[in-house]
C-alpha cells in the first residue's frame, strides 16, 4: 500500500465540519462523490466498544474528529493487512477527517475515537 493509496482513502473536511459544525448535508455529498451512493450521516457520534470493528458493508465512510477521544482507527483488507493507522486524541492536530472503506475492508477502533458513521441511504 502506498502512500498515495492511503491517501486516497482520507480526505480533510475542515472546511465543512467543526467543532462549532457539521455541514451534514455537505459531508453526505462529498461521500456521494466518491462512492457513488447515496449515504446519510449519523446524527449522533458513535459509542465504540473496545475492539470494536465495522466492514464496509455497514459504513462506507466515517468522518472521524482526530483531535477528539483517545484511541486509533486501522483499516485493514480482506486478507487482515493494514492499509491505514489513524491516531485520535485531544493532544492531535485539530481536524476533521473522512475515512473511505473500500470493499471488503473494515475498520477497528482502539480506545475511544470520536467517529460518526455515514450509512447507505436506500
Amino acid at each position: 500500500m502506498t502512500a498515495a493509496d492511503m491517501a486516497d482513502q482520507m480526505l480533510n473536511v475542515n472546511d465543512i465540519a467543526s467543532d462549532a459544525a457539521i455541514e451534514r448535508s455537505a459531508l453526505e455529498r462529498k461521500v456521494k462523490d466518491k462512492i457513488g451512493k447515496s449515504v446519510t450521516l449519523d446524527t449522533g457520534m458513535a459509542v465504540i466498544e473496545v475492539l470494536q470493528s465495522v466492514t464496509s458493508l455497514v459504513a462506507p465512510a466515517l468522518l472521524l474528529k482526530v483531535h477528539g477521544g483517545a484511541g486509533a482507527v486501522l483499516i485493514h483488507d480482506e486478507s487482515a493487512e493494514l492499509i491505514n493507522r489513524v491516531k485520535t486524541g485531544p493532544d492531535e492536530s485539530q481536524n476533521f477527517q473522512i475515512l473511505f472503506l473500500k470493499e471488503g475492508q473494515n475498520c477497528r477502533f482502539y480506545g475511544r475515537p470520536s467517529v460518526w458513521f455515514f450509512r447507505f441511504s436506500e
